[in-house]
Order: C-alpha cells, then sequence, then structure tokens
C-alpha cells in the first residue's frame, strides 16, 4: 500500500474529501517524525510503538573489498507491533 493508497482508503472510510484526507495523513506522520526527533515513545494503543534505538559504533567490512571499516554510532527508527495488531496480521 503506498501512500495514495492509504489517503485514498482514509476518504472512503472517514467520508471525506481527498484534500482533508491527504491532511490529515501528512498530520499524522509528521507527528509521529517530530515525537521521534525529539526521543519520545509514541505508543497507539492496539497498533503499535514507535521509538528510536541508539547503535554504538562498531567495527564492520566491506563485503566487496574485504576491508575493515568503522561505523559511527547512530540512531535508527523502530517499530514493535503491539499484540492486537500481531494477532490480525
Amino acid at each position: 500500500m503506498t501512500k495514495s493508497d492509504l489517503i485514498a482508503q482514509v476518504c472512503k472510510d472517514a467520508g471525506i474529501n481527498r484534500q482533508q484526507a491527504q491532511e490529515a495523513v501528512e498530520s499524522v506522520f509528521n507527528s509521529i517524525k517530530k515525537g521521534m526527533k525529539r526521543g519520545a515513545i509514541l505508543q497507539v494503543r492496539g497498533f503499535g510503538t514507535f521509538k528510536m534505538r541508539h547503535y554504538a559504533e562498531k567495527k564492520a567490512r566491506n563485503i566487496q573489498t574485504g576491508a575493515t571499516v568503522i561505523v559511527a554510532e547512530h540512531n535508527r527508527p523502530v517499530f514493535t507491533p503491539s499484540k492486537n495488531f500481531d494477532d490480525v496480521i
């Protein structure tokens, strides 16, 4: 499902026009991004949890050349589905 498909489904389910649905979907996505950027843990009951996970610096290997490289420490977004979401899927 693409973002356009999601917007079309919101139009259909909520009975609103495409512009309103697009604004709603964008607002939700932007709220999730802003919260995660602040380091907040966002829990949506019945859906799942969005959070940032910290990864320390580590040594890795370039598989093409075999050379050792250093991967800098970084943060990555992580989504963990709720039990209810998992059961439905």
